[in-house]
């Protein structure tokens, strides 16, 4: 089943095994299950019972990662229906952020994960957090901190980078103040050739097979070095761009890997928009790998989308048995209106209105990191 989605709804795309529990917590897979058995693809008293319907995902994903290529497979009951009405009947139960591209089936031993030979995800960046060093940053947010907050609380606001402040409540409406006037100022920038090179650079440092320890949300107790060894097939980014209705300017960064540990794409942006604001020489990057644990922090999880998973190894055994070439192919128009409608649209709004990214600028400019 291939699919993709908008994942600012939902608490992940992994099924929360405690929904009951927490029903306010809706899952991408928790969606799609109940959907199949209203659908009558699956027993309405198995579509809670993953195993039962040998239920397999390819890849899961964080709270508020979209998706316009993910696939997962399952046992459905279809007699009697072709693949295109069960398409149909599914999407009709579904939320309008969710949507099942194409139904496809495999052969008995199918196995999502492991067929899988890549995942290729895109990243969306304002380019304001890449056109200004740390000097000129701080000129614009510390004469901006001047006029939004009093002075006794400059104090507080630089104690905290993250400007979180629960015990301070009444500093929220200047904190606001604050980041609308920084986000007026920083959007209206456009980013230089010279830059975009530079950027370029800095991600070309992390292909190839690499010790991404340091990347990984993950507890490192647990995690061999066998495990944190992850491969990146290709990475590169698009020239700058513009997207309707929204007067900044963007680009993407286009990754491509076997597998990703937990946060490790937003822990990689991070580093690298580091080296930029920071002036981290590359080989900063190169220095990660290395045993020495480093802590770096996350960037804004709304931009990331999980663009495709390919099977190019396993089709050629799906081919060689009967069975039609997994592909996202035929679902390219679907997926570009889909992804329009309603990833981009929420990007750029969630940009707009939150402000994550100069929030994020903010904590690299002033926190220890």
């Amino acid at each position: 089943m291939l699919l993709g989605y908008c994942g600012d709804n939902y608490y992940g795309s992994q099924y929360n095994e405690h929904h009951d529990t927490y029903p306010t917590r809706p899952t991408i897979e928790g969606e799609l299950f109940q959907a199949l058995g209203k659908s009558k693809l699956i027993s309405t008293l198995n579509a809670q019972e993953f195993k039962k319907n040998h239920f397999q995902r390819t890849t899961r994903t964080d709270k508020g990662v979209h998706a316009t290529g993910n696939l997962i497979s399952v046992k459905l009951s279809t007699t009697g229906h072709d693949e295109l009405s069960i398409r149909e009947t599914i999407n009709k139960h579904l939320p309008q952020d969710i949507k099942v591209w194409q139904i496809q089936r495999v052969n008995q031993n199918f196995n999502a994960r492991k067929a899988c030979g890549s995942r290729k995800y895109e990243y969306i960046i304002p380019t304001y957090n890449l056109e200004l060093g740390i000097d000129k940053l701080n000129i614009i947010l510390e004469a901006n901190m001047i006029k939004s907050f009093d002075k006794d609380d400059l104090d507080i606001i630089r104690k905290y980078p993250t400007l979180s402040i629960k015990e301070q409540p009444s500093l929220m409406v200047s904190i606001k103040d604050y980041l609308q006037t920084t986000h007026n100022q920083l959007v209206s920038l456009r980013l230089s050739e010279e830059r975009w090179n530079q950027f370029r650079t800095v991600l070309k440092m992390f292909m190839g097979t690499h010790n991404f320890h340091n990347y990984s949300s993950q507890n490192k107790l647990n995690s061999s070095k066998a495990y944190n060894q992850r491969h990146i097939v290709s990475i590169d980014i698009t020239k700058p761009y513009q997207i309707h209705g929204h007067p900044g300017e963007w680009i993407s960064i286009i990754l491509e890997g076997q597998s990703f540990l937990l946060h490790q794409i937003r822990k990689m942006v991070s580093m690298s928009i580091m080296c930029m604001v920071r002036g981290f020489p590359v080989s900063s990057i190169t220095k990660s790998f290395e045993p020495e644990s480093l802590s770096i922090p996350k960037s804004p999880s709304f931009s990331l989308i999980l663009q495709e998973t390919m099977f190019t190894s396993y089709n050629k055994k799906l081919q060689h048995i009967g069975y039609d070439p997994i592909s996202f192919d035929k679902c390219q128009n679907l997926v570009k209106t889909f992804k329009e409608n309603h990833i981009l649209n929420r990007i750029i709004q969630a940009e707009a209105k939150d402000m994550e990214f100069v929030k994020f600028l903010h904590y690299i400019c002033y926190s220890q990191c």
